[in-house]
């Protein structure tokens, strides 16, 4: 057969849309991948490793965090950003110029993860632990909240009412202030939402002029209003349901441009304020291409939840498999899915993933914070790519092509960005057998990484790879370009994947585009192609 260009076919992946674990791995479409880990989508479409984490402080005792909350005071004299830690039945912070974790008192009874908002210039957290009073503290004194509530485990702020929710007595009842002072009769003050249907409220999210009440299987809206006294009261608006249930742990719901996400027992939603933007008007979750996975989630542990918007990504920690807590990060891009319309999955394998927080820095840029589950520690993402000193797997497989006929494959080239002195394995799988192929190493630079640069994006706030991110320095990306021929052993089968991967510390890695040499039933069947 001849080698002729002609007798040539081509597939040429520049965009890259995540996960699929619905699909067969020969269904899916050539941006999609079967199998990937611990990498991220950019905003023009290439993926690159996520970024690593830090310790910020660990703290007295033992057992993991149950909570962390930024704590922002107006007060001139506490004008310092402070970053409250609930750890041990003991209430701690740190500040963004100081790590050393000051204690500020006890609170009582630790049970699964503290909830906590800022209302007028106060910190107000409490859950529901037997004999526990909801706490409040200004930023010098922690006191009793002064009202008959009983024991909550979620708050929240609107407008400019204090609310609360998730007591064991009345799981279905929503706590509201009706005076704009810290210190209100909170416990009579109160409704509920659909009380004994079997279901609790599991969280309550401000969106826009409506605070929207969720419990596990439907979606209900409140809202304030005047009564005939001259009193402001909160009272349940519209008892609207989502089509696809409601959310079925607490810590996942998170607000973002109009739209709520969160996630159900059908997997994670949307839901907005107005009608348009109803979830019932979608006959899908957002996470259905990766549904096998959601039905992974150990929903029986849902109190260890948790989520952030953070850097137009929706993260969500559940607990995978087996596993009583957190292990995994799923994470949805916002701008993929404006830019590119697809939705979008990507998995960051994190065991020790407790709940997350936002917290500024000095410079007044938004860090991604998280508690260790397991351990007193409490870690910030940074932009390394090292867990806290380790190195972490990353990985992405492309998707299995089969034609329907003997192929030879002829080579792969790959194009992307890397750090010096960091290698990246190259396997491919033919007819089920894989082996390691080849590697991507520094002699595969674009002029040996001179005069170009690094190569970068846009990837936690305005922070680039390889530019300053607090005090870190990011470690450069250079370029790298590489032609892969494939051997004997390999070069001709029925069905094919690749992979790229590494677990080297520091060693995380981007890649622009992947691009597939084929030969579709050669006429003689006796060719075999050799490079």
């Amino acid at each position: 057969m001849s080698k002729d260009a002609d007798n040539r076919r081509f597939i040429d992946i520049t965009t890259f849309t995540g996960l699929n674990t619905l699909d067969e791995p020969q269904n899916i479409d050539i941006s999609e991948s079967p199998e990937m880990v611990n990498m991220n989508i950019t905003k023009n479409g290439s993926i690159i490793s996520r970024f690593g984490y830090e310790e910020v402080c660990t703290l007295p005792g033992s057992g993991g965090v149950h909570g962390i909350q930024p704590v922002y005071f107006q007060i001139e004299t506490l004008d310092e950003d402070r970053l409250a830690i609930f750890h041990g039945g003991k209430l701690y912070y740190i500040t963004n110029t100081n790590s050393a974790p000051i204690e500020v008192g006890n609170y009582g009874a630790d049970k699964d993860s503290m909830g906590s908002t800022v209302f007028m210039d106060n910190l107000i957290f409490g859950n529901s632990a037997s004999g526990n009073r909801p706490k409040r503290w200004d930023g010098t004194t922690l006191t009793d909240l002064n009202i008959s509530a009983p024991n909550a485990s979620i708050w929240t702020v609107f407008q400019s009412k204090l609310i609360a929710s998730g007591t064991v007595d009345n799981p279905s009842s929503v706590f509201y202030s009706e005076t704009d002072t810290i210190d209100t009769d909170l416990g009579t003050s109160t409704f509920s939402v659909r009380n004994g249907d079997g279901t609790i409220i599991t969280d309550i999210s401000p969106n826009n002029d409506v605070c929207q009440i969720f419990k596990e299987n439907s979606i209900h809206a409140a809202n304030i209003t005047l009564d005939e006294v001259n009193a402001y009261v909160i009272f349940q608006q519209i008892p609207v349901e989502s089509a696809n249930g409601g959310a079925y742990g607490r810590n996942t719901v998170q607000p973002i441009l109009g739209y709520n996400y969160y996630l159900s027992k059908y997997g994670v939603d949307t839901y907005g304020s107005t009608g348009e933007k109803l979830n019932g008007n979608l006959p899908l979750p957002l996470s259905y291409k990766i549904s096998p996975t959601i039905d992974g989630i150990n929903f029986a542990s849902g109190r260890t939840f948790t989520s952030a918007m953070f850097d137009s990504k929706y993260i969500l920690g559940v607990p995978l498999g087996a596993s009583t807590s957190n292990n995994t990060a799923l994470v949805y891009d916002e701008r993929v899915k404006r830019r590119f319309g697809a939705d979008n999955w990507v998995p960051w394998e994190i065991p020790t993933l407790g709940q997350l927080a936002i917290f500024r820095d000095g410079n007044k840029r938004d860090q991604l914070y998280f508690g260790s589950n397991t351990e007193p520690v409490v870690y910030r993402f940074n932009t390394t790519f090292s867990d806290n000193g380790v190195g972490y797997t990353r990985s992405w497989r492309s998707k299995t092509f089969r034609f329907g006929e003997r192929t030879v494959w002829d080579y792969i080239d790959v194009e992307g960005a890397k750090p010096r002195g960091v290698d990246i394995n190259i396997f491919m799988t033919v007819d089920g057998a894989e082996e390691e192929l080849d590697s991507i190493t520094d002699d595969n630079f674009i002029s040996q990484g001179s005069g170009f640069g690094y190569l970068g994006d846009s990837y936690y706030g305005d922070v680039y790879t390889g530019a300053s991110f607090s005090t870190t320095e990011a470690i450069p990306l250079y370029r790298f370009k590489k032609r892969i021929a494939v051997p004997p052993s390999l070069s001709e089968g029925y069905e094919m994947n690749f992979k790229l991967t590494n677990n080297v510390n520091g060693g995380g890695w981007k890649l622009t585009r992947a691009k597939l040499s084929y030969i579709i039933d050669p006429d003689d069947p006796s060719y075999k192609y050799t490079n």
